[in-house]
């Protein structure tokens, strides 16, 4: 293991048990995690990356934004109580409009993103073929304009498996649309989508 600055890295080489972890923690965080997010463009090595409980301006999720529109081989991304606003993820947005091989994305605990952020996810979910586990960590069931984009997109979208939201009982439409044998089925998809925190 390895510490520097308030981050959590872990590599997973493809067919090895074994994982490398990185932990960064203490003050100095800004000098170390732009030009880490500029490697990330072209690592192929790392699998997850957690930079939860780090407070990342907008710049810095542009910079992570970039890297992964090039990168890879990352699959988790998890960004929570990141201080994480609707520009953000605005910018995470367009990254997965190419990056289609990160399947899991965690966004819980970011108050910035409102439905603003949440109508930008929506338009990346109509077009987004990899992701499957997607954290949008807001009570969905008080945001009806959000409600209504995300359950308008997972009608095109069938890669998503689960989505996951603080807050009690959700939405009943949206809970449909994330069951519905036609959304599953429109591609011979056999697996059965789940609402993690609605249900």
């Amino acid at each position: 293991n390895t510490v520097f600055n308030g981050l959590f890295l872990r590599v997973c080489s493809g067919g090895n048990d074994a994982d490398d972890d990185v932990m960064m923690e203490g003050t100095n965080l800004r000098t170390n995690i732009r030009p880490m997010f500029h490697a990330l463009a072209h690592n192929d090595a790392l699998h997850t990356l957690q930079l939860s409980h780090i407070v990342l301006c907008d710049n810095d999720i542009k910079v992570l934004a970039d890297a992964l529109q090039k990168n890879t081989s990352l699959r988790e991304l998890t960004v929570a109580s990141a201080n994480i606003s609707n520009a953000g993820t605005k910018y995470l947005s367009r990254a997965l409009r190419r990056n289609q091989s990160l399947t899991s994305l965690h966004l819980g605990d970011n108050s910035g993103i409102t439905a603003i952020g949440l109508i930008e996810l929506s338009k990346v979910l109509r077009i987004n073929t990899g992701l499957q586990y997607l954290d949008v960590g807001n009570d969905l069931a008080s945001n009806e304009v959000a409600v209504q984009a995300i359950t308008q997109a997972l009608q095109y979208n069938i890669s998503l498996h689960d989505l996951a939201c603080d807050g009690g009982n959700g939405p009943d439409e949206l809970e449909r649309i994330m069951s519905m044998e036609t959304r599953t089925s429109m591609r011979g998809k056999q697996t059965s989508p789940t609402i993690l925190g609605l249900l």
